[in-house]
């Protein structure tokens, strides 16, 4: 009992050095800052978020017609609790020419997990409302412009596969808590949901193909404030090889690319995105 007592005080006390090490680095440089205030949302009750966003997708090459695909829409969240490792939201997405959704959602694991309506998921989505640490990993415990850390993707997500990525910071204001990094990274394999089978067009004449990513290499910038995005775009590119029983091999490049803005929460409080009732 008292060795266990000594090690958990061994433990606390390493701890908290670590931690005084921490601000003790910050105050010394003048430019460096606790990365906390930046990529860790600490919301109140009450707090309205809004986004619009868009993805589009493009394949190329070989004689094809250029398939494209896109998709776009509106966002707006209400924070209706937080708890520690957890923030409630309302929420109303829009996304255009299909119904609005509306319901009650949770962000968990520092991003990683969000509920929605009773069922939890991992949040593989390529951007969303707040930092998600499945995407950006774990920062510094402080930060300077050119910080930079690697994050191992375990699965695919939205726009790529289980990757390598890297992080650097690229500008910080201390005043507003924002910071604005690059992600680069890249890998091979299928992105979330992402399946073999697929449509695409010659002439005019649409066949189907089996297709293969190839090597897939993306990098963007995204902006964070309090925790929660405020700007961020994306762009991948990737050759893939399609097989067609009538076309035989084909080759082609494909590009994918995403835009997230944060909107004034009012600018989209109209019937169209009307958050349900508290």
């Amino acid at each position: 009992m008292r060795t266990s007592v000594r090690l958990s005080c061994i433990a606390v006390t390493a701890a908290m050095t670590v931690a005084v090490a921490h601000a003790k680095a910050a105050a010394a440089d003048p430019s460096m800052y606790d990365s906390g205030p930046f990529f860790t949302p600490h919301p109140t009750v009450g707090l309205q978020l809004g986004n619009v966003f868009s993805i589009a997708d493009s394949i190329k090459g070989d004689g094809l017609d250029e398939q494209v695909l896109r998709m776009s829409g509106t966002s707006l969240y209400k924070v209706s609790a937080v708890a520690p490792g957890k923030i409630e939201l309302l929420y109303a997405e829009r996304y255009d020419g299909h119904s609005p959704r509306t319901g009650r959602s949770e962000i968990r694991d520092d991003g990683k997990t969000l509920c929605a309506n009773g069922k939890c998921r991992t949040y593989t989505d390529a951007s969303g409302v707040a930092f998600n640490a499945l995407l950006w990993g774990t920062p510094p415990a402080t930060i300077r412009v050119g910080t930079t850390w690697n994050v191992d993707i375990p699965q695919p997500w939205e726009m790529g596969p289980a990757a390598q990525q890297k992080i650097t910071v690229i500008s910080i204001d201390p005043v507003a808590h924002e910071v604005t990094v690059l992600r680069e990274g890249s890998g091979t394999g299928f992105a979330a949901n992402e399946t073999p089978a697929n449509q695409i067009q010659r002439g005019g004449k649409t066949y189907s193909v089996d297709l293969t990513p190839g090597p897939a290499r993306w990098k963007g910038y995204t902006t964070f404030k309090n925790g929660f995005v405020e700007s961020d775009e994306l762009v991948m590119v990737r050759p893939v090889i399609m097989v067609s029983k009538e076309l035989g091999t084909l080759h082609a490049s494909e590009r994918t690319y995403m835009l997230l803005n944060a909107m004034p929460a009012d600018s989209l409080s109209d019937a169209d995105v009307k958050l349900p009732p508290s």
